[in-house]
């Protein structure tokens, strides 16, 4: 049946898609670690502590 062979594909591309999220948020949640930690250091750096 064609609409089970679709289901069947929007379950991989479902599962592609949440994978490829978790290491998008994983990137994200890394780059705005660094940023905030830059921006705190910067933050102490330019009021003399």
């Amino acid at each position: 049946m064609p609409a089970e062979r679709n289901a069947a594909k929007a379950d991989v591309a479902e599962v592609e898609l949440l994978e490829h999220l978790a290491q998008v948020s994983s990137g994200l949640r890394d780059g705005v670690a660094g940023v905030l930690n830059a921006l705190w250091h910067q933050r102490l750096g330019t009021s003399g502590g």
